[in-house]
């Protein structure tokens, strides 16, 4: 019912969280262990502020806003989603090579988004972007 009150989840499991990663990162004996704290600080830190602004919402089937549901996100331990997508891995060799042969009209905010929109059919032209060999109209 629309009128019942939304369960939300707290911030200061986040904050706990954020705090041991922070621990961890002061008792990190090498570069391995550094390097695990600092990820999980920026994960810990990426949930709290976004469910400081509102774009994360605890608990949802679609947690960031703008974002389907079918979309695979980062999660931080005890299931709370960052802002970020699995899918945003660092571009490999190949990619690099193709992101620099993409024309400059190519949309995408980065070089992952630029490359993935020459797959799909462009929703405002009804075509495909026609980079890839045989790419024609939708």
């Amino acid at each position: 019912m629309p009128d019942e009150p939304r369960l939300a989840a707290s911030p200061s499991y986040a904050m706990g969280q954020l705090q041991r990663a922070f621990d961890s990162l002061a008792a990190a004996q090498d570069a391995t262990s550094v390097a695990r704290a600092e990820t999980k600080i920026a994960r810990w830190r990426s949930v709290i502020a976004g469910m400081a602004e509102g774009s994360v919402s605890v608990g949802s089937r679609a947690p960031v806003s703008g974002t389907p549901a079918w979309v695979t996100l980062e999660v931080a331990h005890g299931r709370f989603a960052t802002d970020g997508l699995l899918a945003e891995t660092p571009l490999d060799e190949q990619e690099q090579q193709l992101l620099a042969g993409l024309p400059e009209d190519v949309p995408g905010l980065s070089g992952r988004e630029r490359l993935n929109s020459c797959f799909w059919v462009m929703p405002a032209s009804g075509t495909c972007c026609g980079f890839w060999p045989g790419a024609g109209t939708g």
